[in-house]
């Protein structure tokens, strides 16, 4: 008796333990006072550590014969079961995210090809969306987790994802086009600068090619889509794009003629352009300005100049006389003439001068000044040139500047008499310095020697000096030509 007392006691105590179910003769399952779950077979024994297929679904039981829920891993696969045991196959939404398990229920990882779509399942499972980068490449899944391929609006940008998925980046040819799609691999349209040379992609984002309307101007993009500037001959006619790649019309490119339909002219030819400065003003202005672009040595803009020692004139206004008859000369020779001042009352600074001789069009600067010493006895005229070594110009405006500078100098002395002192280098002059085109300064003689000072002012003499000038400036043109 005492034996069986203990047998009961001992089943009691099993049964509170949880570690087996309430004993029942009928097969089905069994829910223990733990609110665990058993599956009990007709000869009354339990499943444990395995599967088992009841009513068509697959459920887990431990080493306990428990029904096991939620993630389950064997053997590094990952399995899902529901809060009913059952076994989860196909897309299943848990705890906020997608995964895919597979008709045996193991959870898929990495791509998948599922369905019509391929997909990407992070190493949890769950499924990207949005952007993914893998390697070097970049990816784009829906909403959905589908991967897309082809042209796609994302975020308010265009890009194109290949066959592959990979997002593209740089020169694509798609289609009949070509493309720009910079290192975000968003599509471009309109002015593109790709390695220092100018596309235009139109709104579709397609490269153009050969002469284009854009912003109201024509643009000759070549085969490869380049934009073209300076001359370029299409056909047999020649056609002239400027800097900004905008074709030139109805105006002079040097001494060539473009038409109203950007056309070369071949028999319409302009004259030579002079510019002519009048050195100096009446009133200096001492404010400093570079010497040079990018310069940090600094100058007064412009100063009144010296005087006559014996004359009583100004620098400023021997320099306007001689200018404006200069002026009718050239002009009686053929050439046009750009003037930088015909009054005294101005504020042009030497950089300025330079600046707007360029600006009109012009060919060359020729700038009229007078010298003055401390030494009064010194005479003789002089041009000024940058030497070989100017920082701010280059090599070709030096060489011509050398050239305009030498012949004027010796063809001046010819003219005149004026003792030949020659051509002098310097790299400090702002009014040569600034000049984008050949510029000389010529120093027509010392109004510091009483004698020349008073030839110079002179008409005889003032003849004499407009007439060396010009034959200066014909036979740089001669030289050049």
């Amino acid at each position: 008796m005492k034996k069986v007392k203990m047998l009961g006691l001992l089943v009691v105590m099993l049964l509170l333990a949880g570690i087996f179910p309430v004993k029942t003769y009928a097969a089905g399952w069994i829910q223990g006072d733990n609110g665990l779950w058993w599956y009990q077979h007709e000869d009354e024994s339990y499943t444990t550590s395995g599967w088992e297929t009841i009513g068509g679904k697959n459920y887990y039981f431990d080493e306990a014969g428990r029904m096991k829920t939620g993630w389950l891993n064997l053997e590094n696969t990952w399995y899902y079961l529901s809060i009913y045991g059952d076994m989860q196959t196909g897309w299943k939404n848990i705890g906020g995210a997608w995964y895919y398990l597979k008709e045996d229920g193991a959870m898929l990882t990495g791509w998948q090809n599922i369905g019509n779509n391929r997909f990407y399942l992070d190493g949890s499972g769950a499924m990207y969306t949005g952007w993914l980068k893998l390697g070097n490449n970049w990816y784009y899944m829906n909403n959905s987790g589908a991967m897309l391929r082809g042209w796609q609006s994302i975020g308010g940008a265009w890009y194109y994802l290949n066959d592959d998925g990979v997002m593209l980046t740089g020169w694509q040819k798609i289609g009949n086009n070509w493309f720009y799609l910079n290192g975000s691999g968003a599509m471009t349209t309109g002015w593109q600068n790709v390695g220092g040379t100018w596309y235009y992609m139109n709104n579709s984002g397609a490269m153009l090619t050969g002469w284009q309307v854009i912003g109201g101007a024509w643009y000759y993009l070549d085969g490869s889509g380049a934009m073209h500037t300076g001359w370029i001959r299409l056909g047999e006619t020649w056609y002239y794009l400027t800097a900004s790649g905008a074709m030139a019309a109805n105006t002079w490119i040097g001494s060539y003629y473009v038409d109203e339909n950007g056309e070369w002219i071949p028999g319409k030819v302009r004259s030579k352009i002079i510019a002519i400065d009048a050195g100096h003003q009446r009133k200096g202005n001492s404010a400093q300005e570079p010497i040079g672009p990018g310069a940090s040595a600094t100058k007064p803009k412009v100063a009144s100049g010296t005087h006559g020692n014996a004359s009583g004139l100004n620098e400023y206004e021997l320099t306007l006389q001689v200018s404006l008859q200069l002026r009718d000369e050239l002009e009686a020779r053929g050439y046009e003439v750009y003037m930088i001042r015909t009054t005294h009352d101005v504020n042009i600074s030497n950089a300025e001068r330079a600046q707007m001789a360029a600006a009109a069009g012009a060919d060359i600067l020729v700038r009229i000044h007078a010298n003055g010493s401390d030494n009064t006895s010194i005479s003789g005229a002089l041009t000024m040139a940058p030497s070989n070594s100017n920082p701010y110009l280059t090599k070709s405006v030096i060489s011509a500047s050398q050239t305009l500078s030498r012949k004027i100098v010796d063809s001046f002395c010819a003219a005149t008499g004026a003792k030949n002192q020659g051509v002098m280098s310097t790299d400090a002059m702002s009014g040569i310095n600034w000049s984008t085109i050949p510029v000389s300064i010529v120093e027509m003689g010392y109004m510091t020697n009483r004698a020349e000072d008073l030839k110079m002012a002179s008409a005889s003499y003032q003849a004499k000096m407009v007439q060396g000038i010009a034959n200066g400036i014909d036979a740089y043109y001669g030289a050049t030509a």
